[in-house]
């Protein structure tokens, strides 16, 4: 396995399936946990088990990674993997719920999409928080920013906007990173499919006031200009294609998230 140049912790090599197709296996890497993708993961997995002892010296197919529920589905006639961070989810909005209730508040009945209509952070002219209120602001951001990495994508533009004013946070942008979580709760679900090694991903989500979709697919552009933070955020270096690759990357993953309207 060859380390990716688009993220060090993507492992990756050219493989043949038993039909005679070409594809790449990968490893996934972090910390103490591995996730191999192959046709036949259990004979890579055994080859690095021959020299690294694993954790109960066992290799079996994923039920968690990284907060994500893992499931192998039947989708029109083919075996595929689901990634749900519906466990992830939930126990975060618990552990905001216990936070609010001790300040005797509650999140927002109503939130039908992730940040109120018409509302612009750049604009917020409420008080500038307190130190212990900017450690909860960073707190909250973090465990929605994981959030979108095991699939919410449905929240990462706001979540983007409300990021950038994590030195000095002021009351309404507090409250809009509230009003995400109370959003999450009512929509709870947002399942990933995919096949590899021709990995795609389709679901739904409601962004701001208009239904939106995601198609997410493998991406297959050159790596030239990897050195520029502009494009290591919009190419992979999983293939030979076109090097105008323009769309951002669901980074870990080497994929390309294209949002459409319904």
């Amino acid at each position: 396995f060859k380390s990716s140049i688009a993220d060090p912790d993507v492992w990756l090599r050219a493989a043949t399936k038993p039909t005679g197709e070409k594809y790449y296996e990968y490893m996934l890497v972090y910390v103490d946990d591995i996730l191999c993708i192959s046709h036949d993961a259990r004979r890579p997995m055994n080859e690095i088990q021959a020299s690294l002892k694993f954790k109960k010296n066992k290799v079996e197919e994923p039920e968690f990674y990284l907060g994500a529920r893992l499931a192998k589905k039947q989708l029109n006639g083919r075996d595929v993997w689901t990634m749900s961070s519906t466990d992830y989810i939930k126990a975060a909005i618990a552990n905001v719920e216990e936070q609010l209730k001790k300040r005797g508040k509650k999140l927002l009945t109503k939130a039908p999409t992730p940040m109120t209509t018409n509302y612009y952070p750049e604009m917020d002219t409420s008080p500038e928080l307190d130190p212990s209120g900017i450690t909860t602001y960073q707190e909250l951001i973090g465990m929605l920013r994981w959030s979108v990495e095991i699939g919410r994508v449905d929240i990462l533009t706001e979540l983007s906007m409300l990021s950038s004013y994590q030195a000095s946070p002021r009351q309404g942008h507090l409250e809009q990173i509230y009003h995400i979580f109370a959003y999450l709760k009512k929509k709870p679900k947002l399942p990933c499919f995919g096949s590899w090694p021709c990995w795609s991903l389709v679901s739904g989500a409601m962004v701001r006031c208009v239904t939106t979709g995601f198609l997410v697919v493998r991406c297959h552009v050159s790596v030239h200009g990897h050195g520029d933070p502009l494009c290591r955020s919009s190419c992979s270096a999983h293939g030979d294609g076109d090097p105008s690759c323009s769309v951002p990357l669901f980074r870990r993953m080497g994929m390309v998230i294209l949002p459409f309207m319904c």
